[in-house]
């Protein structure tokens, strides 16, 4: 034989999803939605459950009686195949439908004569030839099905019973409440000072039974202020049904810079009392630039300058806006990530945090000799603040002496050409420039054009002023008169220069 399940496991196995009827809150096992009792295709047994029909009329002869499903407070219906052969496996079929809610359900089915038992699902306590399955609880219209497998070992009729007994189940409800308060109460993180802050509160009763008398008291912290002068603000909102919400509203102005935080009660007579606080940190504000960058700079060069954009305040400043206004003297080189338009450069700086500081720089060029000051201006909302660099553009003298022979060599008795060329190649004026040439054994001057020769020298007007980038030549006429190598020497002098620049020029008289 085999081992047989215990009676946990076929209660577990029995039991499969079952609907709750209304008034019975008790376990439940499956269940389909009532139906027709299923048409026997065989010999079917019938046991009358407590308050059962009337028998039904005899089965036709040959046939088992009890065929009929009963009827009670279990409705209890057995089907088994027509006919099965030898030494095969068939199936028992049990259908259980309560009528009405039922307590202490037992269903016990038989292994008949001529067959023995395989297995059934749920599977049932088997003890000798009695299989049961204790149920227990059924609502009514509740359907539990089972099923046997049995083998065919004789042949002949062969005849199985079962039956099912139940108690009587009835019920009553009453529901036990308690109230249950909450109190909910939000702000803004921040604020600004002299801002109105709005604070929110919801007093809720999340019980199953009401709250009665229901008072919610929020005092007003130090640093803020209500418009009312009052120092503590009270709602009467009375009694709040299960599930009932109340929302309440406080406006304070921030008159403090730092954390505040205030504590809002709410107090029922038969729930009890429940705290929440809300805390906002009170921000001031603050925006400072700064602009350093070179001292001196000359003509023609670049002046470089960096500006530095800080948040001096507690809060992130947004849509930071930098213009650099430059002097009409000087002309923007470059400025990395601004926006141009003439002698201004413009910088969006899209957020700034607290303590954050953001780096722009500047480059400028001058031709005009002076101390000029640019000025940068850094705005955030209401917040403004502005600053200024100046740099002192000076020019300087460059001057280049060139004296060129030609021809060069030539024969006693002919001439060559000195041509003096005088540059000033600095950014600066150089004034009263003069030019004074001597000559050497081999040769003699003769004349010159711009200037006046006199004996071995030639000597030539002063030049006032000679301006960046200009040029000033002269030419002198030699005539060789022996032979040799004659050394030539121009001198240089001008203001700016604190030594004399001297070039010497030889010929070769042969």
């Amino acid at each position: 034989m085999k081992n047989l399940p215990n009676k946990s496991t076929v209660l577990a196995s029995f039991a499969v999803a079952v609907l709750l009827a209304t008034g019975c809150n008790t376990p439940r096992y499956s269940e389909e939605k009532p139906a027709p009792a299923p048409k026997p295709v065989a010999a079917t047994t019938s046991v009358n459950a407590p308050m059962a029909k009337p028998a039904p009329a005899p089965a036709p002869a040959g046939k088992a009686v009890c065929t009929e499903s009963t009827w009670g407070l279990i409705r209890l219906t057995k089907t088994l195949p027509g006919e099965v052969a030898l030494g095969s496996e068939f199936v028992a079929e049990l259908t259980m439908v309560a009528q009405g809610c039922a307590a202490n359900v037992v269903v016990r089915d038989t292994v008949p004569a001529g067959a023995s038992y395989v297995r059934s699902e749920p599977a049932a306590t088997v003890e000798g030839g009695v299989l049961t399955w204790k149920i227990g609880d059924m609502d009514a219209g509740q359907t539990i099905k089972g099923k046997v497998w049995l083998k065919a070992d004789k042949e002949g009729a062969v005849v199985s019973c079962a039956t099912v007994s139940a108690d009587s189940r009835v019920c009553a409800t009453t529901m036990v409440g308690k109230p249950v308060l909450t109190l909910d109460k939000t702000g803004p993180e921040t604020a600004l000072l002299g801002q109105d802050i709005t604070y929110n509160l919801v007093v809720k009763n999340t019980g199953t039974a009401a709250a009665l008398g229901v008072k919610v008291t929020d005092p007003v912290p130090a640093g803020l202020t209500h418009s009312s002068g009052k120092g503590e603000m009270t709602f009467d909102v009375g009694d709040l049904a299960p599930g009932q919400s109340k929302p309440l509203a406080v406006t304070l102005r921030a008159q403090q810079r730092g954390k505040v935080c205030n504590t809002a009660t709410a107090t029922s007579s038969n729930a009890g009392k429940v705290s929440d606080d809300a805390c906002t940190v009170v921000l001031v504000p603050g925006l400072k630039v700064e602009k350093t960058g070179t001292k001196e700079q000359i003509l023609g060069r670049n002046a470089d300058y960096e500006i530095t954009v800080s948040n001096t305040g507690d809060t992130t400043l947004q849509n930071v806006t930098v213009n650099d206004t430059t002097p009409v003297e000087t002309a923007i080189v470059a400025a990395p990530g601004a926006t141009i338009s003439g002698n201004k450069a413009t910088w969006t700086i899209a957020s700034l945090a607290p303590g954050a500081k953001a780096t722009q720089t500047i480059k400028l060029t001058s031709k005009t000799a002076g101390n000029h000051c640019n000025t940068v201006a850094a705005s955030s909302g209401s917040l403004n603040d502005s600053a200024k660099a100046c740099t002192l553009w000076k020019g300087i003298a460059a001057v280049a002496l060139e004296v060129v022979d030609d021809p060069d060599p030539i024969q006693v008795g002919e001439s060559t050409t000195y041509t003096i060329k005088v540059t000033n190649q600095g950014f600066a004026d150089v004034h009263n420039v003069k030019i004074a040439a001597t000559f050497g054994e081999q040769v003699l001057p003769v004349s010159t054009p711009q200037g006046t020769v006199s004996g071995k020298s030639a000597s030539f007007p002063v030049v006032v002023t000679l301006g960046a980038k200009q040029a000033v030549t002269y030419t002198v006429t030699v005539k060789g008169a022996s032979v040799g190598d004659s050394r030539n020497k121009i001198t240089l002098t001008a203001d700016e220069l604190k030594t004399p620049v001297e070039e010497e020029e030889s010929t070769t008289v042969y």
